[in-house]
C-alpha cells in the first residue's frame, strides 16, 4: 500500500466499479487537455491500452459531433420548438399532386448554417448549372432548393453525410403521391425520430472517417520518423496520430459553430496533425538519448552498502563522483549553448537566404544536438539534490518512520487526508521493524531530519496473482514498492517524486524490469502521482488488505528498458 502525505485529497469510496471507471474517466480528461497543448508529455500515451486508445478517440469524435450537430439541433429546437410546432407556424399551405409542387407564397429561410428556399411560381426554374445557384450551395452547410419540378438539396460533409455533393430530387420520379401541409405536420414526429437517428449515424460516420483519417496521418509521419532516424512502429505512431486530432476537431467544431467554415480548413487540421507528430517526434528522440545516456554513462549508486557515511549517496550518486559528474553536466549544458549560438551565427544571412539545404540541414542537427545536451545537462543536474539523502534504514531510524505513520494516521483522522489506512492496523512500527529485518526498509533524510520512507524489495501481494498485468514477468524480474510514506511536515518539496525515481534507479541496478506499486482507489492524490511518473493502473481489485476491510486497490505497473549487459575481459 502507498501514500503520499503531503498531498492529501478529500474524496471517498465507492463500489469497485465505479472507481474504476471514475479513473478511466479522470485518465481521459487529463489526456485530452494534455493532447490540446503539451507536445512534449505525448510519449505517456504510448503506455495506454488499446481500449484507452479507442476510447480517447471516440471522446474526441464525440465533442466534434456535439459542437457540430447537438448543439445546432439543440438551438433550433429551443429557438422554434418541435418540428410540427415549426411547420404549423412557418410552412406555406402547399399540395403536391401529379409530381407538381405548388405553394401558395414564397417560402425562404436562412439562419446559421440552413439556407432554404421554395418557389413554384412558373417563372421560377432552377438550372443545376447556374453559377449563382452553385454558389448558394457552397456558401451554407445545408442547402434546401425548391421549385415546383424538383429539389435540389446539399449538405456538407461535418453533417455526417457521405459525400457533400449537390442532389437533385425530380418530382416526376415518386409517381402518384400526393399530400399537403396538415400530412407533413402530421409526419413531423416520425420526421423528427428520422433525424435523431440521422444524427446518431453521423457520430457513427465521422468515427469511422476518424480512424480512417488518422491512418492516414500515421503513414504520411511514418516517412517523417524514417528521416529522422527515429525507430517507431507504425502502430506507435498512429496511437500519438489519435491524440493530435483533439485539437484540430475542438477548433474545427468551434468554427462551425460560430459559423466560420471555409473548404481548406480541413486539409489544414491534418495538415497540423502532421507537423504536431514531428514535434513529438524530437521529443522522443530527446528522450531516448537521456535515457541512453544514464544508461550508459550515468553512475548510479551502490545499493548495496552499510554504512551510508561511506556510500554517500545523496539523490545522484557517490558526494565526490556526484560533484563531479554535476560538474560534467554543467559543461554540457554549455557546449550545447556553444553550438546553438555558433550555428545561429554562422547561419545568419547578409543579404537573403544564400547558403543551401545541405547548410540549413547540418544547422538544425547541431541545433537539435545543442538542445539535446542542456536538457541533458538541466535533467542530470535536477536529479542532484543537494542535501537529500535515500539510503536502508538503521535501528535507529524506527522511531522517525513510526512518527511518520502516526503523523498520516492523524491526518486522516481529522480528514485532511484520505489514504485508507488505519490506525493500531497498518502501518504500525511492526510493519517498519519487519522491513528493517528484511533489509529491505529506505528512509529518505533531507538536512538531517526523516522526511520519508518506503519499503523496496520482491514480495508481490496475494491479489497481484492473475491480475491482467499488460508485461508478463517471471518473480525474479518484479520489483515492487510498498508502503511509500512521505511527512505531512515536509512540505510540498517533491520527496515523494525523488523517492519513486531512487526505486526505478534501484530496479535498474538490479536489472529488475517489472516495476509494480499498489494503492487504495481512495488515494486519488498519489494515483496522479504515479500516472505522471508513467505508471499505468491496469485493475482495481476488492480485497482485505493487511487485515483493512473492504479495500479497493489499484494496481499499477511500469516497465524499464534495460540495456545490453556486456561482459568486460580483464585486460
Amino acid at each position: 500500500m502507498i501514500t503520499v502525505g503531503d498531498d492529501p485529497a478529500s474524496l471517498g469510496v465507492g463500489r469497485a466499479g465505479l472507481e474504476f471507471m471514475q479513473g478511466e474517466k479522470e485518465i481521459m480528461l487529463r489526456d485530452y487537455l494534455t493532447s490540446l497543448w503539451n507536445h512534449a508529455a505525448y510519449p505517456e500515451f504510448l503506455h495506454r491500452r488499446k481500449g484507452q486508445v479507442i476510447g480517447f478517440g471516440a471522446f474526441v469524435v464525440l465533442i466534434f459531433w456535439v459542437l457540430t450537430m447537438v448543439v445546432p439541433l439543440a438551438g433550433l429546437r429551443l429557438k422554434h420548438g418541435s418540428l410540427a410546432d415549426f411547420l404549423s407556424r412557418e410552412a406555406p399551405e402547399f399540395t403536391f399532386s401529379g409530381g407538381k409542387l405548388s405553394i401558395d407564397r414564397t417560402y425562404h429561410y436562412a439562419d446559421g448554417h440552413i439556407y432554404i428556399d421554395v418557389n413554384t411560381a412558373p417563372e421560377n426554374s432552377l438550372d443545376p448549372e447556374d453559377s449563382s445557384l452553385k454558389t448558394i450551395l457552397q456558401l451554407n452547410e445545408v442547402t434546401l432548393l425548391v421549385d415546383s419540378d424538383k429539389a435540389i438539396f446539399r449538405a456538407d460533409a461535418n453533417t455526417g453525410l457521405m459525400g457533400s455533393d449537390a442532389r437533385m430530387i425530380l418530382f416526376s420520379d415518386m409517381g402518384d403521391k400526393s399530400f399537403t401541409k396538415k400530412d407533413l405536420v402530421a409526419a413531423a414526429p416520425t420526421l423528427e425520430r428520422g433525424v435523431t437517428v440521422f444524427a446518431v449515424g453521423a457520430y457513427f460516420y465521422h468515427l469511422m472517417m476518424f480512424f480512417i483519417g488518422v491512418l492516414a496521418i500515421a503513414m504520411v509521419s511514418r516517412l517523417f520518423a524514417r528521416l529522422s532516424k527515429l525507430r517507431i512502429s507504425l502502430g506507435e505512431i498512429y496511437v500519438l496520430a489519435v491524440y493530435t486530432r483533439s485539437a484540430p476537431l475542438l477548433v474545427k467544431g468551434i468554427l462551425y459553430l460560430l459559423g466560420l467554415n471555409f473548404a481548406e480548413l480541413p486539409s489544414l487540421s491534418l495538415l497540423y496533425s502532421v507537423y504536431a507528430l514531428t514535434r513529438v517526434f524530437r521529443y522522443i528522440s530527446i528522450q531516448r538519448i537521456l535515457e541512453a545516456g544514464r544508461d550508459a554513462g550515468y553512475r548510479r549508486p551502490a545499493f548495496e552498502f552499510e554504512d551510508p557515511r561511506e556510500s554517500g549517496w545523496n539523490g545522484g550518486g557517490r558526494t565526490e563522483s556526484g560533484r563531479a559528474e554535476g560538474g560534467r553536466a554543467e559543461s554540457s549544458r554549455a557546449e550545447g549553448e556553444r553550438l546553438e549560438s555558433e550555428r545561429a551565427e554562422d547561419l545568419k544571412p547578409d543579404d537573403g537566404w544564400s547558403f543551401g539545404p545541405a547548410a540549413r540541414e547540418a544547422g538544425t542537427a547541431d541545433r537539435e544536438a545543442g538542445a539535446a545536451a542542456r536538457e541533458a545537462g538541466a535533467a542530470e543536474q535536477a536529479f542532484r539534490p543537494a542535501q537529500l539523502l535515500i539510503r536502508k534504514a538503521v535501528a535507529a531510524d524506527l522511531d522517525a518512520v513510526e512518527a511518520i505513520y502516526d503523523e498520516l494516521h492523524s491526518a486522516e483522522e481529522s480528514g485532511e487526508a484520505v489514504i485508507g489506512w488505519i490506525r493500531g492496523v497498518y502501518p504500525v512500527r511492526e510493519t517498519a521493524e519487519a522491513a528493517l529485518r528484511r533489509e529491505d526498509l529506505f528512509v529518505l533524510e533531507d538536512e538531517g531530519k526523516i522526511r520519508g520512507a518506503g519499503i523496496i524489495n520482491q514480495v508481490q501481494v496475494d491479489v497481484y496473482e492473475g491480475a491482467p498485468w499488460k508485461y508478463s514477468a517471471d518473480p525474479g524480474e518484479v520489483c515492487v514498492l510498498h508502503t511509500l510514506v512521505i511527512s505531512p511536515r515536509g512540505g510540498r518539496k517533491g520527496y515523494g517524486k525523488r523517492f519513486v525515481q531512487f526505486y526505478e534507479d534501484y530496479a535498474r541496478e538490479h536489472r529488475l524490469p517489472e516495476l509494480r506499486i499498489d494503492t487504495n482507489a481512495r488515494n486519488l492524490r498519489a494515483r496522479t502521482m504515479y500516472r505522471k511518473l508513467g505508471y499505468e493502473e491496469i485493475a482495481i481489485i476488492p480485497t482485505v488488505f493487511n487485515n483493512i476491510p473492504d479495500v479497493n486497490l489499484v494496481l499499477l505497473e511500469k516497465h524499464l528498458e534495460l540495456p545490453e549487459k556486456h561482459l568486460e575481459l580483464p585486460d
